[in-house]
């Protein structure tokens, strides 16, 4: 990022410096350093095996560096200086990790990651440049989506959701998945009583919740019910060609009858939308973080350690993405519903009640059959309601 951009928005220079620090943490925990055999500081190798999973976990890892790194830019310079930023740090971190036993090198890794900062910046090229298809993509923006710059950490919020509802987002054309997970779909639908309520009345207050959240956005409320139809739509496809995900009953249920709730108030102001908004995610948050384990075991201790248990785990990335996004619908909700005079207060006010909150349901996960504390969890919630208040109302808005 250009040392004018950095010294006319520090706010996004300081995002870009915590993202940075964040994949440095990632990138090197456990962060038990050894010296490696053989040769010192060497170029990571070419993987025996390609893991696709870890490849599109990169992709998306290293795009939000890239847009912020080209955040501001016009020409073709912006794609490069991301790619090249990207890189550089992608190399370095990969072959730090020589001298952690813990972690395996690999140029594929680096080849993702410059990949993810290149999309990156060319989504922020496309929107700040003079292009053809930027100068479409802001009237088609101008045309159908609320004026001013918050909107825009709106439609991130339905992107996260969409994105840790569909994740790894490994499709497969395999016939006999598919109709294995068809063939539960429809003996959970022809016996209704297996539902599991709980998850049910929880996925029914995130997308009541976040329906609302995108009839806020769009400029004409008529347009909500047919755009939230098509968001679900492909969900709900995406989960029956992802292996990894399944299409249940509760998943049904709570998409028909938040499309119903839409359609009944989509014309109410945006104002009271966002309110609702903001009351249905908290219901939403507090019950999944109540809800019993989905396999069950005795309860764990707290973890302490942040990314511990998420860099451990196959689904780490979804569950990161799955803790940021009702953070980030909480704060844009509020700071759409509260009165502009009150906003600053509501942002900080806001922040401990939620960090305080959701320590304390973490910690209640000690008590909860199948779950675990962990501080990472309530940490990332926070990281998502502080992202939309560092949205400046009077920045340059799409022309």
């Amino acid at each position: 990022m250009p040392a004018s951009t950095l010294r006319r928005d520090p706010a996004l220079a300081l995002l870009l410096a915590a993202y940075v620090a964040l994949i440095a943490y990632g990138s090197f925990f456990p962060f038990e350093w050894r010296a490696p055999h053989g040769q010192g500081l060497r170029l990571p190798a070419w993987p025996s095996h390609v893991d696709k999973s870890d490849v599109i976990q990169n992709l998306f890892v290293y795009f939000p560096l890239g847009v912020l790194v080209a955040m501001g830019q016009r020409s073709m310079c912006a794609v490069f200086l991301a790619a090249g930023t990207g890189g550089a740090l992608s190399l370095a971190v990969e072959m730090m990790q020589h001298w952690l036993p813990a972690r395996v090198p690999s140029m594929l890794d680096v080849m993702a990651d410059v990949a993810g900062a290149a999309c990156g910046g060319i989504c922020a090229m496309l929107w700040y440049g003079e292009t053809h298809i930027g100068d479409r993509l802001r009237r088609y923006w101008s045309e159908s989506v609320a004026p001013g710059p918050l909107p825009a950490a709106g439609l991130c919020v339905i992107a996260l959701w969409a994105i840790a509802q569909t994740a790894p987002l490994l499709p497969s054309f395999d016939v006999a998945p598919l109709r294995s997970d068809l063939g539960q779909l429809v003996r959970a639908v022809l016996a209704p009583e297996g539902a599991d309520l709980v998850r049910l009345l929880m996925l029914l207050c995130y997308q009541t919740g976040l329906a609302f959240l995108l009839c806020t956005l769009l400029r004409r409320p008529e347009q909500a019910v047919r755009t939230y139809a098509w968001l679900l739509a492909a969900v709900c496809l995406l989960r029956l060609l992802v292996p990894e995900r399944m299409l249940t009953l509760e998943l049904l249920l709570a998409s028909a009858c938040s499309l119903a709730a839409l359609a009944l108030w989509s014309r109410c102001a945006a104002a009271r939308l966002a309110a609702c908004g903001a009351m249905l995610t908290a219901a939403g948050l507090a019950i999944a973080e109540l809800a019993p384990g989905p396999w069950p075991g005795a309860p764990a201790a707290f973890n302490w350690v942040p990314f511990q248990a998420q860099i451990a785990r196959q689904d780490g990335f979804e569950n990161l993405v799955a803790c940021i996004w009702p953070g980030m619908a909480l704060a844009y909700c509020i700071r759409l519903a509260a009165p502009p005079q009150h906003r600053r207060v509501c942002a900080l006010v806001g922040c401990l009640l939620l960090m305080a909150t959701m320590l304390a349901l973490e910690w209640l996960q000690q008590r909860i059959p199948g779950r675990h504390g962990d501080v990472t969890q309530a940490a990332m919630v926070c990281a998502g309601w502080v992202l939309p208040w560092t949205v400046r109302l009077r920045s340059r808005s799409p022309p």
